[in-house]
């Protein structure tokens, strides 16, 4: 205090109540002091800037016995409080002196302010260097993540370009393929018109020179004439049309018609002379299909059909092997030795069900599941033929579901000498009219010997398909 005056200190620290007894002491101070951050409290007559905290207090130690410290205590409770209102009492709540204690770092918290970096250091090196390596490895895991969803991606966009240019090699491949059967088709198809408009040409031609023309007759063969070329014009469009890649228009079929069409076509292709047994259902049945599409089908599976039972009649032959002789009820064609091919067509349920069926070596059911899986997911190069490209079946398994239908392979139990492989294309009935399944015997047996083909082998009118 005396320092303040002398003006040799700007502040002082006092305790409580030091600066009421100063000032009875020196009243000629009052004017020449000022308490900074001034507080009242009622319970308190002295002044204070500060919180304030328990003062004086008393302690005993082990040595004083208990009733010592008992008659003490009363002692000091029984004391009056001072003109200020200073007393004893028992403390209840230390918790401010803690926190003092704890903010200035003295007596039980001076630990605190020694506390350094490198005891820091010292305590929880183990757990620093955890956390670190923690953190790195987690640093490391998200870089070495992106690196690898980076190359994961790079790799499955190769996958995917491989895939599509797969793809195209493979579309490329089997329009190749069926662009082969479609110029086959193409030229038995054509050949037919233009041969009836060149005999009409010539016949009016030789009518002209001799003189005898008779306008009327001549306008009616020119009439033939035209409807021939428009005829071929039209089957040059449907066969560039598929060439292209263009759908073509589905139409209502009767499947005995279908069935002759693709007879005639296959005939048509050096198998004149081969022993075809043909069975069509009595009652009509119509599917909804593109013809051209379906002939493709057909003369695919007949000329795949031939080949294979062409191929085991030729190495039963050469191996000496007995041939087997069917004693059964059955067309002539059935019976005997020799290549065989059944074109067979029955009306199941909601479905007309076409089998080409042949007399090639019997297939086991390795053989079966890999040529149903050749037709599901074709290779190039994966016939086993020494010729072929492995497309023929996959050719026939995407028209077949172009038209709502299914295809599949196995056996036959409809003759004996059918041993071969038995494909089946089932097609949605078009007519609900006609509907159950059409047994053996409600069915039209048509065999076509080599010795024996004729316009009457399969219907004629399309309008009678039961003939």
């Amino acid at each position: 205090m005396k320092l303040v005056l002398d003006e040799k200190a700007d502040a002082g620290v006092l305790r409580l109540c030091a600066y009421e007894q100063f000032i009875e002491r020196h009243p000629e101070a009052v004017g020449e002091l000022r308490i900074l951050d001034r507080r009242d409290n009622v319970d308190v007559a002295c002044v204070h800037s500060t919180d304030l905290y328990p003062g004086f207090t008393m302690a005993v130690t082990e040595l004083i016995s208990p009733e010592a410290a008992r008659r003490a205590t009363l002692a000091l409770l029984s004391m009056p409080p001072t003109e200020r209102g200073a007393r004893w009492t028992i403390p209840t709540n230390y918790k401010s002196v803690d926190a003092l204690l704890e903010a200035i770092r003295v007596g039980p918290s001076e630990k605190l302010r020694a506390t350094m970096l490198n005891e820091l250091i010292d305590d929880y090196l183990t757990w620093m260097l955890v956390i670190a390596l923690l953190i790195l490895g987690l640093l490391f895991h998200g870089w070495r993540a992106e690196v690898l969803a980076r190359r994961q991606g790079e790799r499955i966009r190769e996958l995917m370009e491989q895939k599509m240019a797969q793809a195209s090699r493979l579309a490329s491949m089997q329009r190749a393929a069926s662009l082969t059967q479609i110029s086959s088709i193409f030229a038995h198809e054509l050949r037919q018109p233009l041969t009836s408009a060149s005999l009409y040409a010539e016949g009016l031609a030789r009518q002209i020179r001799r003189g005898s023309a008779d306008p009327d007759r001549m306008a009616k063969i020119a009439d033939r004439i035209a409807d021939e070329t428009q005829r071929a014009s039209e089957i040059v469009e449907r066969v560039r049309a598929y060439a292209k890649g263009r759908r073509l228009e589905r139409s209502v079929l009767s499947a005995a018609d279908v069935m002759q069409s693709a007879v005639r076509l296959w005939r048509g292709q050096s198998m004149r002379d081969f022993p075809l047994w043909v069975l069509v259902p009595k009652s009509a049945a119509h599917i909804s299909a593109n013809a051209f599409e379906l002939e493709l089908v057909f003369v695919n599976l007949l000329k795949n059909a031939a080949e294979a039972a062409q191929a085991a009649w030729a190495a039963d032959k050469s191996s000496g092997k007995p041939q087997p002789v069917n004693l059964t009820k059955a067309p002539e064609v059935l019976v005997g030795s020799g290549p065989l091919v059944a074109f067979t067509a029955e009306v199941i349920g909601s479905s007309v069900v076409f089998m080409v069926a042949d007399s090639g070596k019997p297939l086991s059911d390795e053989e079966l599941v890999r040529i149903e899986a050749g037709s599901s997911q074709p290779q190039a190069g994966s016939s086993q033929k020494s010729n072929g490209l492995g497309l023929g079946l996959a050719i026939v398994r995407s028209i077949v579901e172009a038209c709502f239908g299914a295809i599949t392979f196995g056996r036959t139990g409809l003759n004996p000498r059918l041993t071969g492989l038995a494909v089946r294309v089932a097609l949605p009935l078009v007519s609900t009219s006609q509907s159950g399944r059409a047994q053996t015997d409600n069915s039209i047996p048509v065999p076509h010997e080599p010795a024996a083909e004729s316009a009457q082998s399969l219907p004629k009118d399309p309008k009678d398909p039961s003939k």
